[in-house]
């Protein structure tokens, strides 16, 4: 039952990360990059505060563990959130949705890299071709559909800095499995989501009136967006990166652009493309036979 409980969270990931993409490109129409990322960072951080046990943890141990502990977090925090939020949300302020969903499906293909050049988590020749063939499919689909309904801009800092948030989305990821296994998820986004909203909101310009200046509805849309768009996916991806290897998870992930397309087609009452569908299910399928290959709890290390 723990087995499917996990496996659930994990899929869960890529369906709250395309809808926080889609809903954070209307988002950002009241707030700027900076300030909406350090604000929906700041009111996930405060939301789990009460929530965690982070000062039992940290009271027992020495000085020199507590550092080493608060050193690594932040070192992460500003890699996989600092970073990956700055990136990704001024990528949604220059480029159009699909094409920022289409470059962050090449994450499971940056994380099997990097975990090839760190020396961590290899895996077999099966499961690499296996999630290899998840983010190639899905991938396919996407820009199947997308070309299809849309036009692409030429080459520009948007693009770049969507390709900047895959990898530092990608490099968190195995970084994260590899050093911050063990510690409880409500701890370490705790520390990681204030850090990071803290950075940010120094970096915004004029967070507080802008914030100020938001009426009612405004508020109510970024407080429900922050708590379920990014504390909830955030909480998921710590469980399974405890559960799974960074690149069966980064593969999972891979799916987000295309249930980004789902979406989007469903609340705009298009029509899905056939060869769209089809690479879709093909995807789902290699998906499900690498989460079915695996036993989560000797996957951990």
């Amino acid at each position: 039952m723990n087995n499917y409980k996990n496996i659930f969270q994990l899929v869960s990931i890529p369906v709250l990360v395309a809808l926080s993409w889609i809903l954070g490109k209307v988002l950002i129409i009241d707030l700027d990059p900076a300030t909406l990322s350090s604000t929906r960072l700041l009111l996930s951080g405060s939301i789990l505060l009460f929530f965690s046990n982070l000062t039992k943890q940290l009271l027992p141990m020495s000085y020199k563990e507590r550092t080493k502990l608060l050193s690594i977090q932040i070192l992460l925090s500003t890699i996989g959130r600092v970073t990956y939020f700055w990136l990704g949300t001024y990528a949604l302020v220059t480029i159009s949705s699909s094409e920022a969903l289409i470059i962050m499906g090449l994450v499971p293909v940056f994380v099997l890299i990097l975990e090839f050049l760190f020396k961590v988590n290899q895996l077999s020749t099966k499961k690499t071709l296996l999630i290899l063939s998840t983010c190639i499919l899905s991938l396919t689909a996407i820009t199947k559909e997308s070309t299809s309904n849309s036009s692409y801009s030429d080459l520009s800092i948007g693009h770049l800095a969507a390709l900047g948030a895959a990898v530092s989305f990608a490099l968190y990821l195995v970084l994260q499995k590899r050093f911050i296994n063990k510690s409880p998820p409500s701890n370490t986004l705790v520390i990681q989501f204030l850090f990071a909203g803290f950075v940010l909101f120094l970096i915004a310009n004029s967070p507080i009136q802008k914030i100020i200046n938001l009426n009612g509805v405004q508020l109510v849309r970024l407080i429900t967006y922050s708590a379920i768009c990014s504390l909830l996916p955030h909480f998921f991806l710590q469980r399974s990166l405890a559960t799974f290897h960074s690149s069966t998870v980064s593969s999972v992930i891979s799916f987000t652009p295309v249930i980004g397309i789902i979406l989007t087609t469903i609340f705009e009452k298009k029509q899905i493309n056939f060869s769209f569908l089809l690479l879709t299910l093909l995807a789902c399928a290699c998906c499900a036979i690498l989460l079915l290959s695996i036993r989560p709890k000797k996957e951990s290390c």
